[in-house]
């Protein structure tokens, strides 16, 4: 389960990275690790909203959870850091993924964008 996570977290950052490097130049491998940090934490929280809503009745105490929302968010941040800032674990994932055909690229593609936007919905969850 752990590997089938980073394979679809390499593919984000593939895909964004690209998205990245075609529009500018600059610092590109940080704002992809930023960028799938950003929804890696969605997912996280959208997990934790589930547990509290059919699981274990809980609530999210004000600052306290900011504080805590942060630290998840720089903790993931951290890793992505770690994991995409080398130059040979980006040329493993383009060469992985960066044989794709059109209709290929375009499915995963659409894929991607809707689990972004379900993700970000996730979070407007009432209680």
């Amino acid at each position: 389960m752990i590997s089938y996570v980073l394979i679809l977290a390499d593919y984000f950052f593939y895909r964004t990275y690209d998205f990245f490097k075609e529009r500018s130049s600059e610092v590109t491998e940080t704002k992809a690790a930023g960028f799938v940090a950003i929804v890696e934490s969605f997912t996280l929280f959208d997990l934790a909203i589930m547990f509290r809503r059919f699981v274990y009745q809980f609530e999210f105490q004000g600052g306290e959870s900011r504080l805590y929302i942060g630290l998840v968010v720089l903790a993931v941040f951290g890793f992505n850091i770690v994991r995409y800032e080398s130059k040979s674990r980006i040329e493993a994932i383009q060469e992985k993924w960066g044989k794709e055909n059109r209709r290929e690229r375009e499915r995963r593609g659409l894929v991607v964008v809707l689990y972004i936007v379900l993700v970000t919905l996730g979070l407007f969850v009432p209680k």
